[in-house]
């Protein structure tokens, strides 16, 4: 069974992530948390398959948690979902080991793709994340 821990400190999109995944997964188990930090607790509990984390979260922010995720799971995939456009927070989140950015305005076209890539092992790169990333030559 697929598991994925969800972190938005707004409950609303937290469920539309959940109605958008159960739509494409019907069995998968998801967790809900509101913070990095309490994205970095679950971790110590269970283990998933995939994080999906909002930037914008109040106690520790998305990339925070981010950063410090992958220095003791190094291997999980991360999508990185923000309002903000991907101009401002994409390239340093790739940077940090995001295997995707997705911003909340695209998440419903979106985030089934790049689930998809990302569970088979790759990253998922938006147009204009891709273009964005060639301009920043990272």
């Amino acid at each position: 069974m697929l598991k994925i821990l969800i972190a938005d400190d707004h409950r609303i999109m937290r469920e539309a992530i959940i109605h958008i995944i159960k739509d494409e997964y019907p069995a998968v188990a998801c967790t809900e948390v509101e913070d990095g930090a309490e994205l970095l607790s679950k971790l110590t509990q269970e283990k998933y398959d995939l994080v999906i984390s909002d930037i914008s979260m109040p106690v520790m922010n998305g990339i925070e948690a981010l950063t410090a995720l992958k220095k003791e799971h190094p291997k999980l995939p991360v999508i990185i979902i923000s309002i903000h456009a991907e101009n401002r927070y994409a390239v340093n989140a790739i940077k940090a080991g995001a295997a995707a950015f997705i911003t909340k305005t695209l998440i419903q076209h979106e985030l089934i793709p790049a689930m998809h890539i990302i569970l088979s092992g790759k990253k998922y790169m938006t147009n204009q994340l891709a273009l964005l990333l060639g301009d920043n030559s990272i």
